[in-house]
């Protein structure tokens, strides 16, 4: 059967009828892989779904293609999505190639009334569904990427004036508009359950209904071009929510960040003025972006007494998350950033000690670095104290790479005073407890290893009584590498100078 429905779709039938006809065929065809997924790789079924994609060429009228990409790319989902599954289906690749498409026929006739109304239907359809958030915003992706890339520019693609005007449009819009913001911003809340995203859906939904879009598309979504008498809370989240997913997803460029800049200036002076609080699930990305720019000169300009100002709009967000005992999950899944914890470590009194550790051992968490790391490790090296890298690879929270990271920066100081003490102490308990596993006393080592020549003579000696207990055979190459160098520099250092 895929056979003869690929000869099929290689004669360039026209009628609209009989490719109904075949188009059905293909949907039970696709239904035998829901029994056995095998089937799909076993008889190739990739190029029964390539050939009907490419068949759609054989037609002239664009809407009459998108509609019937858009019934395939429905088929291949109700099949083989229609349970969220860890495994990256094969089938993914021709389900973007069917949206890429459909995407590129709408887009040319957006100011049809027909094509416009089918692209909301085809982003709706997609957005409801019960599938990975990651598919569902890659595929609308491949829409932005369409019309310039990010979010700001796919939304202005939606806000037509003439469609706006339509009240039921309008409501498709606002829909539509809702679930894309909703999924782009819940990636980096720190719950995934469904129920908390519904939850969720129903703050970005009052945002985006009370947000006039004509207006707004007016303004060219720009805060200061917003007439006064018309502006509100809402709109001033929104257009900022618009540029600071752009910012997150790695837009950057020397005018897009002076727009982003501009906004938020706009955004903070407007917000204080109006005595208005952010909403608690746009805190974070509030503060992510001030971190960014509020130490320009130009946000130092524009924003006097910004200290004030931002106590004043982001006041009681902070306590919120103290509150209920969440500092561990104010930002989420938001990338740390070293600006971020530079500025928080700025406004101790807003923020708490508690909350900028839990950062700074999320920042040591992401990835591993290493000695020759200069960059990254200068970049960490300036941001961190000794005292809170100690800390860090004491703590029982931190994990291995955490603790890997810590050791690395301690190695390239010169400990002192109580850090040094709880160095050395650590090490030397480490050598003699028996459960002690090699990563703890392989990362206290390190930790020393740029001070090993400055220690006093006593401390010298009790570090190398400490490190002669450590039985080598249970130790990997690494491992021995270590202490014979840092016992050599211990050996070193004792040598008199003449």
């Amino acid at each position: 059967m895929k056979c003869i429905l690929v000869l099929m779709y290689r004669f360039p039938h026209t009628n609209i009828s009989d490719r109904k006809h075949i188009l059905q065929t293909v949907r039970s065809t696709l239904d035998w892989c829901k029994g056995n997924p095998n089937l799909y790789s076993q008889c190739r079924i990739s190029t029964l779904v390539r050939s009907a994609i490419i068949s759609t060429k054989a037609l002239r009228d664009e809407i009459t293609i998108a509609t019937e990409l858009t019934v395939l790319a429905h088929h291949l989902l109700d099949v083989f999505f229609a349970s969220q599954s860890t495994i990256v289906h094969p089938v993914e690749v021709l389900l973007r190639l069917a949206y890429e498409q459909i995407f590129a026929r709408l887009i040319t006739e957006w100011n049809d009334e027909r094509s416009f109304e089918l692209l909301l239907f085809v982003l709706y359809n997609l957005l409801k569904r019960d599938i990975h958030i990651h598919l569902k915003l890659d595929i609308v992706r491949i829409l932005a990427d369409a019309v310039g890339g990010g979010t700001r520019r796919l939304v202005r693609l939606l806000c037509v004036g003439r469609h706006l005007r339509d009240g039921v449009l309008l409501h498709k819009v606002k829909t539509v508009l809702t679930l894309v913001l909703a999924h782009s911003l819940f990636r980096y809340e720190p719950i995934t359950r469904a129920r908390s995203f519904k939850s969720f859906l129903t703050l970005v939904e009052k945002m985006v209904n009370d947000v006039d879009l004509a207006m707004l598309a007016n303004a060219k979504f720009l805060c200061l071009s917003i007439p006064r008498a018309r502006l509100n809370l809402e709109g001033i989240c929104f257009v900022f929510v618009l540029r600071h997913l752009d910012l997150l997803a790695g837009f950057s460029g020397g005018s897009l960040e002076l727009d982003y800049l501009y906004n938020l200036i706009a955004s903070v002076n407007i917000i204080y003025y109006k005595r208005w609080k952010i909403p608690r699930f746009l805190v974070k990305h509030f503060i992510d972006g001030l971190s960014r720019f509020s130490h320009t000169e130009t946000f130092e300009r524009s924003v006097t007494e910004p200290r004030q100002k931002l106590h004043a709009i982001l006041s009681g967000a902070a306590e919120h998350f103290y509150g209920r005992n969440k500092t561990q999950t104010m930002f989420g899944r938001l990338p740390v950033t070293v600006n971020r914890l530079q500025w928080l470590q700025q406004q101790p009194d807003d923020f708490g000690s508690q909350l900028i550790f839990r950062q700074q051992l999320a920042m040591l968490q992401e990835r591993s670095i290493w000695s020759g790391d200069e960059t990254r490790t200068g970049l960490l090296y300036s941001t961190f104290t000794t005292e809170t890298l100690v800390r860090i690879l004491a703590t029982e929270k931190a994990t291995a790479t955490a603790r890997l990271n810590a050791s690395v920066l301690l190695s390239k100081r010169n400990l002192a005073g109580r850090q040094l003490h709880v160095v050395v102490k650590q090490i030397v308990y480490c050598a003699q407890g028996q459960h002690t596993t090699p990563e703890r006393w392989t990362n206290w080592v390190r930790a020393v290893y740029g001070t090993a020549p400055r220690l006093d003579k006593v401390t010298r000696r009790r570090l190398l009584s400490g490190l002669s207990t450590i039985e080598q055979s249970a130790c990997s190459k690494e491992e021995r590498l270590l202490l014979v160098d840092i016992r050599a520099r211990l050996l070193v250092a004792m040598i008199p100078d003449r």
